[in-house]
C-alpha cells in the first residue's frame, strides 16, 4: 500500500473568484463533462496516478481538469505534495498525443519544473498506462501502481465506434485553426459545451486559443463573446 491520503489531494489551498464558481455551476447544469471518443475528459472515479516524488496526482481535480484530443492533452492536474501541474504550458507546447494514444511533450510544475510524459500512453479502453520519463526533480508518474487508475473517454483512432473525423473534434494530425464562429474555441463548427470546457481550462491565462477578443487575457469579455455565439 502506498503512503498518502487521497483526501488531501483536493486540499488545494487555492481560492477562486465568484465568477469562476458561476462558470462551474453553469458547466454542470449544461451537461457536465465532455463525452467523446475524439475529444474527451477523465472519467471519475478513475482519476488517480502515483508519483514517486509527487505523491498522489488527481487528473480530475475540483474546478479544473483535463481535455484530451487527437493532438494534445491540456488542462491542470493536482499533486497532493506539490500543487498544480500545467499540462499545456506555452513555453514547451505542452503534453502531446497521437491518434494511437502515445503521449509525449512536457508538463510544468512551479515547484519541481518540467515533467516529460514520454513513456505513457492511452490504451484501447481509455486507461492511461506506463510511466513518464524519469526526472531528477519530479521523479516519475506511474499509471499502473496498485491503487492507480486514470481513464478517459477519449479512444485511440483504431478503437473508435465512430469513423475518424466524426463526433465533435478535428481529425488526427490537424492543427488548431483560427475561429470560424465567434466563441468556437474547439474549431468544430459549433459554440457549445466543448468550447466552454476549454474556456474554463484557460481562464485567467494568456492562451490565445481562448482569447476570443484578442486582448491578451482570457476573462469575462471572452465569456461574453462565447455566450453571444452559443448554440
Amino acid at each position: 500500500m502506498l503512503w498518502g491520503n487521497r483526501n488531501q489531494v483536493n486540499q488545494m489551498g487555492y481560492s477562486f473568484i465568484n465568477f469562476l464558481i458561476f462558470l462551474t455551476v453553469f458547466w454542470m447544469l449544461s451537461g457536465g463533462a465532455l463525452a467523446s471518443e475524439s475529444l474527451g475528459v477523465i472519467e471519475q472515479p478513475n482519476s488517480f496516478a502515483w508519483g514517486d516524488v509527487l505523491g498522489w496526482i488527481n487528473f480530475a481535480p475540483a474546478l479544473a481538469g483535463v481535455v484530451i484530443s487527437d493532438t494534445n492533452v491540456v488542462g491542470k492536474i493536482w499533486s497532493n505534495s506539490y500543487g498544480w501541474i500545467n499540462l499545456g504550458p506555452l513555453a514547451s507546447g505542452g503534453v502531446g498525443n497521437t491518434c494511437s494514444g502515445e503521449l509525449s511533450g512536457r508538463a510544468w510544475s512551479e515547484s519541481l519544473g518540467w515533467i516529460n510524459f514520454a513513456g505513457a500512453y492511452i490504451d484501447e479502453t481509455g486507461f492511461l498506462r506506463g510511466m513518464t520519463n524519469p526526472s531528477v526533480s519530479s521523479g516519475r508518474i506511474n499509471f499502473e501502481c496498485e491503487d492507480c487508475s486514470v481513464r478517459t473517454d477519449w479512444r485511440p483512432c483504431s478503437s473508435r465506434q465512430t469513423p475518424l473525423g466524426g463526433g465533435s473534434s478535428a481529425s488526427a494530425g490537424v492543427p488548431f485553426t483560427p475561429l470560424v464562429l465567434t466563441g468556437d474555441i474547439s474549431a468544430d463548427g459549433a459554440v457549445d459545451i466543448f468550447d466552454f470546457n476549454l474556456l474554463m481550462i484557460d481562464w485567467g491565462t494568456v492562451n490565445k486559443r481562448s482569447d476570443i477578443n484578442s486582448d491578451g487575457a482570457v476573462d469575462i469579455f471572452d465569456f461574453n463573446l462565447l455566450m453571444v455565439g452559443w448554440k
